[in-house]
């Protein structure tokens, strides 16, 4: 990311460093809920070394680290707010990033660089 010299707030740059562990198990338990999933089966008590049971604890009483990165990158809410429901309700279930242009000229001279070996 260095590369690019992207400000923190942009959509890209807040992307990548939301999308860690917590944040895709947060993903994973509304995606399993939404499907009517029981929770003993989007996460197992034998996952994440043995914490699967913890884990699934704290989802349950939605206070898992996870959700407030989902919240924070415009996934969902924390909490119920002007009719618009809180997690695991999400507002969408992808992340759509378009590529800066100073992204895309990286890749260009990388392409560039890997045909010149050739």
């Amino acid at each position: 990311m260095g590369e690019t010299d992207l400000h923190p707030d942009d959509p890209l740059y807040r992307a990548v460093i939301q999308c860690s562990d917590p944040e895709a198990t947060a993903w994973a338990w509304a995606a399993g809920i939404e499907l009517g999933l029981p929770g003993d089966e989007i996460i197992r008590a034998d996952e994440y070394g043995g914490d699967g049971e913890e884990i699934r604890l704290a989802l349950q009483m939605r206070s898992y680290i996870g959700v407030h990165g989902l919240a924070h990158a415009g996934f969902c809410e924390i909490r119920e707010r002007n009719g618009v429901a809180a997690w695991p309700q999400m507002k969408f279930w992808t992340q759509e990033v378009g590529m800066p242009e100073t992204c895309t000229q990286l890749a260009c001279l990388r392409a560039t660089s890997h045909s010149d070996e050739r």
